[in-house]
């Protein structure tokens, strides 16, 4: 699965039907949507606990509040997904909205430096 903001096109593997308000989430950051090893669709809180369980709201609101401002600084959906993700995985899950941002924006920078050269 390659969500078209991150260059994928409208293969069937790629098309997902959601409600208008699971649609917002994904974008604004409070929905994770990744693909499994199988068929399947993984849906999960900002924090990254499975949708449907109970999500620690501050970290999901922290993360959630980073996913936005790397966002509004020009780097995409997938690539701040993916470095949000490191980042909840070196940080053990939590950290302030500041240390997610220094550390996504330090992996988005590197990743975009090595694209340029």
């Amino acid at each position: 699965m390659e969500a078209r903001a991150d260059g994928g096109g409208h293969e069937p593997k790629n098309l997902v039907t959601l409600c208008g308000a699971h649609h917002r989430a994904i974008h604004e950051g409070t929905l994770l949507v990744t693909a499994s090893d199988g068929p399947e669709l993984v849906f999960e809180h900002a924090d990254g606990t499975p949708y449907g369980a109970a999500p620690s709201v501050t970290s999901s609101l922290l993360q959630t509040r980073a996913f936005q401002a790397l966002r509004n600084l020009g780097f995409g959906d997938g690539e701040v997904r993916r470095a949000l993700a490191e980042a909840r995985q070196e940080l053990a899950g939590g950290g302030s909205v500041e240390q997610l941002l220094r550390y996504g924006l330090k992996q988005l920078t590197e990743r975009a430096c090595q694209r340029a050269s």
